[in-house]
């Protein structure tokens, strides 16, 4: 009875989080098909990571309970995260959504335009 509820659950929630991703970003990624399989592989060691049908690459870190995101922090960690260490991905079409979850975070996507503008300089609170 329980796995009847549960995977059906889990199933609607997978399936929100997907469209929540290309509904809310400003970006269209045009990876290939080949790259998006490629790219599952490869970053499939990585729990915090997930690579999207569609060429999105979703990060998600959750701040520890009782404490907040320190946003000049965070938008650093994502263009780092996006631009740097994703940048392979970005280059060839990927769009990456870094997710701050919890108290104080947001989400911010990046694709190669938005990584060519170089790093965030607008970090005030």
């Amino acid at each position: 009875m329980i796995k009847k509820v549960i995977i059906p659950l889990f199933l609607t929630a997978s399936l929100s989080a997907c469209i929540s991703t290309a509904e809310n970003s400003p970006y269209q990624p045009s990876a290939n098909v080949d790259d998006v399989e490629s790219a599952k592989q490869t970053l499939s060691k990585y729990d915090f990571i997930k690579v999207e049908d569609g060429g999105y690459i979703v990060v998600s870190h959750r701040v520890q309970s009782g404490y907040k995101w320190d946003k000049i922090y965070m938008r650093q960690y994502a263009y780092d995260t996006s631009c740097d260490w994703l940048g392979w991905y970005v280059e060839r079409g990927f769009v990456v959504n870094v997710q701050a979850q919890g108290r104080g975070g947001s989400s911010e996507f990046y694709n190669t335009e938005r990584c060519s503008e170089g790093a965030p300089t607008n970090l005030d609170i």
